[in-house]
C-alpha cells in the first residue's frame, strides 16, 4: 500500500504516512531535507502527492535525487493543486529532468516557490523553463543559483519569457556565467513593460558584469516595486507596449526630457505667475522674476509707485505750468 511504501523512506514514520493519505490538515509541511530518498522515494513521494491535497510545502533538499525522479515529481505537479513550494536543492538533476518539471509547470496552478540551486542546469534546461513561464500564470519564484552554468544563451532565453509573463516577482541567477550580453538581454526584456518582477539577481563571485547595466536592472525591478507610480506601460511609437519612463514630455518646457514616454506633471514653464502683473502668463508655472508693474518710478513725483518696476511715463508733478 502507499502508506507501507512511504514508511520506507526514512523521515517519515507510520503517523505521517497516515496523514499524508488521509489528508490531515495538520500536515501541511513535509521535511526530508537530507534524507538521502533518491529516485525510489522521490516516485514514492510523488504518488503520494497526486491524491494528497494538504501538503503546501515540500523540502527535498540534498536527496541525490536525478532526473528519474524529477520526473516522478513532474508527473504528480500536473495533478497536485496544493503544493506551493518545492524545494529541489543540491539533487543531481540535469536539463533533461528539468524539462520535465517545465512541462508540469504548463498545466500547474498551484506552485509558488522553485528552488533548484546547485543542480546541473545549463542553457538548455533555462531554456525549457523559460517556455513554461510564458504560459505559467502562478509561479512567483524561481531560483537558479547553479554554480556557472547558465550562461548568456540561458540569460536571453528567460529574457524572451520575461515580456510576457506577469506573475514571477523573483528570479535569482546568481553565479552563473552570464555576462553583459545576457544582462543586456534581460534589460530588454524588462523595458517590454514587465510590470511584476521585482528581484532580478544575476551577480557572481567575480563581479563580471557592469555595475552600470547592474543599476539599470534594479531601476527597473524597483519601479516595479514602487506602487506609487501610476503608470508602468505606455504604448511605444512601434505600437508595442513598452516601459514608461517618467518626466517631462513638452518639448516647449524648461524641463524637457528626450527619453521620457509618460508625463508625470513634472514640466516647468517659466515667466510671471502674479495675475496682478501686466505681464502675467496664465501658462506658467515657475516664476522667472520677469513679473511687470507698471507705475511711476520717480520717488519725488506725486504718484510714486513702490511697487513699480516698470516706468510707464506716468509720474505726476503738481505746481504751477502757466509760463507767464
Amino acid at each position: 500500500s502507499l502508506i507501507y511504501r512511504l514508511t520506507q523512506i526514512d523521515g517519515i514514520d507510520d503517523n505521517t504516512a497516515n496523514k499524508i493519505v488521509d489528508n490531515d490538515t495538520s500536515l501541511t509541511t513535509l521535511n526530508l531535507d537530507g534524507d538521502n530518498i533518491a529516485d525510489v522515494g522521490a516516485s514514492i513521494i510523488a504518488d503520494a502527492l497526486k491524491v494528497n491535497k494538504t501538503i503546501t510545502y515540500l523540502n527535498l533538499h540534498y536527496n541525490n535525487i536525478t532526473d528519474e525522479g524529477a520526473s516522478s515529481l513532474a508527473e504528480a505537479l500536473k495533478v497536485n493543486s496544493s503544493l506551493t513550494h518545492l524545494n529541489l536543492i543540491n539533487n543531481d538533476i540535469t536539463d533533461e529532468g528539468v524539462a520535465s518539471l517545465a512541462e508540469a509547470l504548463k498545466v500547474n496552478t498551484a506552485l509558488k516557490y522553485l528552488y533548484l540551486h546547485y543542480n546541473e542546469i545549463t542553457d538548455v534546461g533555462a531554456a525549457s523553463l523559460a517556455e513554461a513561464l510564458k504560459v505559467n500564470s502562478t509561479l512567483k519564484e524561481l531560483y537558479l543559483v547553479i554554480e556557472l552554468n547558465i550562461g548568456d544563451a540561458g540569460a536571453a532565453s528567460l529574457a524572451e519569457a520575461l515580456k510576457v509573463n506577469s506573475s514571477l516577482t523573483t528570479l535569482d541567477l546568481w553565479n552563473n556565467k552570464i555576462t553583459d550580453t545576457g544582462a543586456a538581454s534581460l534589460i530588454e526584456a524588462l523595458s517590454h513593460c514587465n510590470t511584476t518582477l521585482t528581484r532580478l539577481n544575476i551577480n557572481d563571485y567575480d563581479e563580471n558584469i557592469d555595475s552600470h547595466l547592474i543599476n539599470v536592472i534594479n531601476g527597473y525591478t524597483n519601479r516595479n516595486s514602487n506602487s506609487n507610480i501610476p503608470q508602468r506601460c505606455v504604448l511605444g511609437r512601434d505600437g508595442n507596449i513598452i516601459a514608461s519612463v517618467h518626466g517631462c514630455t513638452d518639448e516647449s518646457a524648461l524641463n524637457y526630457d528626450e527619453i521620457a514616454n509618460y508625463d508625470d506633471g513634472s514640466c516647468e514653464y517659466p515667466g510671471c505667475i502674479d495675475s496682478e502683473a501686466s505681464n502675467y502668463d496664465s501658462d506658467a508655472n515657475v516664476d522667472d522674476g520677469s513679473c511687470e508693474y507698471p507705475g511711476c518710478m520717480d520717488e519725488s513725483a506725486f504718484n510714486y509707485d513702490s511697487d513699480a518696476n516698470v516706468d510707464d511715463g506716468s509720474c505726476e508733478y503738481p505746481g504751477c505750468m502757466d509760463e507767464s
